[in-house]
């Protein structure tokens, strides 16, 4: 039976799993008081934990988490939003252990216990999926959890194929707010802000890149897409609820870097939940600093716009988060306690922010890894 209410919300069975281009010459610094909270550390594993979401009373955090397995798998977590032990820990329920790699992320909860999330399959040590589905269920029996819209494919109603439902916010009455994006299979970048004389490194990843940004409604079971805006190359969003506004950081890649999509430059955009064009607001990187500032995350708390911004040379990056002020002035937040902040989610009321710090982590010499956890963020008046 499902949970609804608030009970939903806060009784939570754990269930059986493994562990285009503006100027931006206005912009400066702010130069006011820094008197930020210390950021607080939410979640302490020794692989990823990140793309996180609130539920709509602000009490609870969803979640993925990689599990410690050979073959990659993504979880989805719940715990309270102040931190605290998991109670809700959801892996695949068709685990293969040794030929799939299957992955559960990308969720959102409703008010009545529900959770809308992405699901993934791929063979283990491939890139690409195979299998990609849109699915809802109720927090208490997840593995119950149904498809309501295939991934991989064009939905109906949609520009164009999507592989991924990302950022997904409940906005009420059986809808959900997100960002329809493509995975691109692209040769690995060098560290993020190498110099270009680097050579690349002879790999493979996939970046994820914007499509549109979207409205997915359940109407008898069905999902019924409808277009709001085109967001090319969009990586980030956040929507402002008070005034029914949608922000988005988009990026533009090297010209003629196809085979790599490094990006050159970030643009932050605004646009009506109810649709229109794209306004084109602020752009990065600014003219006194590095080449290789760039947006790394988005949120609107209380009507406030705040971004994590990265910038430097390789390993040696400074980041922080700033809140977006009038003309373009940015206030400093909080500084990074790892390699950079990545992205950012705020709380319903307005007072918190979730960021992800990542880490770069060594591995046997010169293998690198990225490691992300969660910090919760209290903003001031």
């Amino acid at each position: 039976m499902r949970m609804t209410g608030p009970v939903a919300l806060t009784l939570l069975a754990t269930t059986a799993c493994g562990h285009s281009a503006p100027s931006g010459s206005e912009l400066q610094l702010g130069t006011g008081p820094f008197a930020a909270a210390v950021p607080v550390r939410l979640t302490y594993s020794e692989l990823s934990d990140e793309m996180a979401s609130l539920s709509p009373d602000g009490t609870l955090l969803v979640y993925s988490y990689e599990r410690p397995t050979a073959d990659g798998d993504r979880c989805l977590g719940i715990i309270p939003s102040s931190g605290g032990t998991r109670r809700v820990e959801q892996c695949e329920w068709r685990l293969d252990e040794t030929a799939f790699s299957d992955g559960l992320d990308q969720a959102a909860l409703t008010d009545d216990g529900r959770a809308l999330f992405n699901r993934h399959r791929g063979m283990v040590g491939n890139l690409t999926s195979s299998v990609g589905e849109l699915m809802i269920g109720d927090l208490d029996a997840l593995h119950d959890a149904r498809p309501i819209l295939t991934l991989l494919d064009r939905p109906p109603g949609a520009s164009a194929k999507w592989d991924d439902f990302r950022e997904p916010q409940w906005l009420g009455d059986d809808t959900f707010l997100g960002l329809g994006a493509r995975r691109h299979l692209v040769n690995a970048l060098c560290p993020k802000g190498c110099p270009s004389d680097i050579i690349r490194y002879p790999a493979l990843d996939t970046v994820v890149v914007g499509v549109e940004l979207a409205r997915v409604r359940l109407t008898g079971g069905q999902a019924t897409v409808t277009s709001i805006a085109q967001a090319p190359g969009a990586v980030t969003y956040a929507l402002d609820r008070a005034s029914q506004v949608i922000y988005f950081v988009a990026q533009t890649p090297a010209p003629g870097d196809d085979a790599y999509r490094e990006p050159v430059a970030d643009t932050l955009f605004r646009v009506s939940l109810g649709g229109g064009t794209p306004e084109a607001l602020v752009g990065w990187p600014r003219p006194d600093r590095l080449p290789t500032e760039h947006v790394d995350g988005l949120a609107v708390a209380g009507g406030r716009v705040y971004l994590s911004l990265s910038f430097g040379i390789g390993t040696q990056l400074a980041s922080e988060i700033v809140e977006l002020g009038p003309g373009g002035t940015l206030t400093r937040v909080a500084t990074s306690p790892a390699w950079r902040w990545g992205r950012l989610r705020a709380s319903p009321d307005g007072t918190a922010l979730i960021a992800e710090s990542i880490e770069r982590v060594s591995i046997a010499g010169s293998t690198r890894r990225t490691q992300t956890d969660l910090y919760r963020i209290e903003l001031g008046p």
